[in-house]
């Protein structure tokens, strides 16, 4: 897999953890390092568990672009949360989804980095990405994967049909 694909399939996993940006370029640069430099308050209790989070992302026209679905979330103290049975969509236009499954991380509230020691796995039609462990740094858009990393690239030609 070419480093210039990985990145982009990274982009995409990081897209999900992405503060939606405003539209104006000024404002746009203003609120990013606004956004990067503030921790993301969770109006949450400390060790009650949230269950059944299911957080839609949508495009300037309307379109579901991503899906944030996890099974429970517990704030583990003011600045960590831990999530269990992750699921990321990523829906494109061009109709090659992304999905990402995390069966438990946690996220860094000041930092915005998502760690897991859990088998991260990431799908499209084209391709399966397993790593046994992962860091994802939202901020900067960018994530490793550690351990054994296992990627299976497929022929995603559909069969023609005389």
């Amino acid at each position: 897999m070419s480093l210039f694909f990985f990145r982009a399939l990274i982009f995409l996993v990081m897209t999900a953890f992405a503060i939606a940006e405003p539209a104006s370029s000024n404002a746009k640069e203003d609120s990013r390092s606004d956004k990067e430099s503030a921790p993301i308050d969770l109006p949450a209790p400390i060790g009650e568990d949230m269950k059944g989070i299911m957080i839609p992302q949508y495009d300037a026209e309307g379109h579901l672009v991503m899906n944030f679905i996890a099974e429970k979330v517990r704030k583990i103290n003011s600045q960590e949360v831990e999530i269990d049975s992750l699921k990321i969509g990523f829906f494109e236009r061009d109709g090659k989804d992304v999905s990402v499954f995390v069966p438990h991380g946690k996220f860094h509230l000041e930092t915005k980095i998502l760690t897991t020691d859990s088998e991260v796995t990431i799908k499209r039609e084209d391709f399966e990405m397993v790593g046994e462990s992962a860091a994802f740094d939202t901020t900067k858009r960018y994530g490793t994967m550690k351990g054994h990393v296992h990627t299976e690239i497929r022929n995603a030609i559909p069969a023609q049909v005389p």
